[in-house]
């Protein structure tokens, strides 16, 4: 049993998946990095109110889609499922993005509940500021 997909069908899943949390990633390492209050700012909004609302909104879309059994791909957790538990730290920080998406908390719940390992590690976990 392969964390990568059983086929290339649950590879190509993940793989999609993953690149859509990158694009938020990516997005969230722009807002982190910018030297201006003023801009980061501007930058935080558009991400909560645009850009990061039709990601994660996409992200669940996938889970609805393509997913089998509430995961990104095949019926057991995968590496875009346990990315996601990663990607879920900093959709939360933005409450009014997340109130917009509750199937965001419900599947991070799902992995955490579905993952005792997962669930301790986040517990104990450093907290580090990106």
């Amino acid at each position: 049993q392969s964390t990568w997909g059983e086929n290339d069908w649950e590879k190509y899943l993940i793989d999609k998946a993953i690149d859509q949390m990158n694009d938020i990633l990516d997005f969230r390492l722009l807002m982190f990095k910018s030297d201006k209050e003023e801009k980061r700012n501007d930058l935080i909004t558009q991400f909560v109110n645009d850009i990061g609302k039709t990601l994660v909104m996409g992200l669940i879309g996938y889970l609805k889609e393509e997913g089998s059994n509430g995961f990104f791909a095949g019926n057991k957790i995968t590496i875009a499922d346990l990315y996601f538990v990663a990607i879920y730290e900093y959709i939360k920080e933005y409450p009014s993005l997340n109130n917009l998406v509750p199937e965001c908390t419900v599947f991070y719940e799902k992995i955490l509940k579905t993952s005792p390992n997962v669930a301790n590690w986040i517990k104990i976990r450093p907290v580090t500021p990106v």
